[in-house]
């Protein structure tokens, strides 16, 4: 099983992603599947083309991807992707979305087509704080994750969002929320186990 790992790159004034760095500590081989990294920009124009190159390369069994969010506390699997681009923020084209849709004709929203709820319950069970998300907003991760779910409808597609690593969050206020790579880094070792093995 070939499993492809999404991740994206520093936004805005973050020397560093808390996805990307995940990834680092994560095996090239994960409960014998091969676990393949390829990072991603932060625009609402290139990421998913990028993602649809290394897939119609690879062509990879699963697509996993990994997105930062910042004021979250805990590890959050997406239930769901909608069919629109909005940002208060430029993306690091410097490009603000408007609130249009990301592919014109198609259905509002799609559902994962991964078992996010028996992975996020197998972490837990694990001591790992993590929990299904209902929205992944409306910026650069919702899109690719949109994307994905529409053009490739064939391949389980799972977007998770991590919060921000402790040097991330102590460049912020005293109560922005955190969580270490390496704790990060395992629960997510054992989420792809657990997939690779489905």
């Amino acid at each position: 099983m070939k499993i492809l790992l999404l991740y994206f790159e520093p936004f805005g004034s973050d020397s560093c992603n808390s996805g990307a760095e995940l990834a680092s500590l994560l095996s090239d081989e994960c409960g014998g599947a091969e676990l393949i990294k390829r990072q991603l920009p932060v625009s609402f124009r290139r990421a998913f083309a990028q993602a649809a190159g290394h897939i119609d390369c690879e062509r990879p069994d699963m697509i996993v991807c990994l997105g930062q969010a910042g004021g979250r506390a805990s590890i959050n699997p997406e239930r769901i992707a909608v069919n629109m681009a909005k940002s208060s923020t430029p993306d690091n084209d410097g490009y603000v979305a408007a609130g249009e849709r990301l592919v014109a004709g198609a259905p509002d929203a799609y559902f994962t087509n991964v078992a996010v709820e028996e992975m996020a319950a197998e972490l837990r069970a694990a001591g790992y704080p993590c929990f299904v998300s209902n929205s992944a907003g409306t910026f650069v991760c919702n899109s690719l994750f949109y994307n994905l779910r529409h053009h490739y409808p064939t391949i389980p597609v799972a977007f998770v969002h991590i919060p921000l690593t402790p040097a991330q969050a102590a460049a912020r206020t005293s109560t922005t929320p955190s969580m270490a790579s390496t704790v990060a880094a395992g629960a997510l070792t054992l989420a792809l186990t657990r997939l690779a093995q489905d």
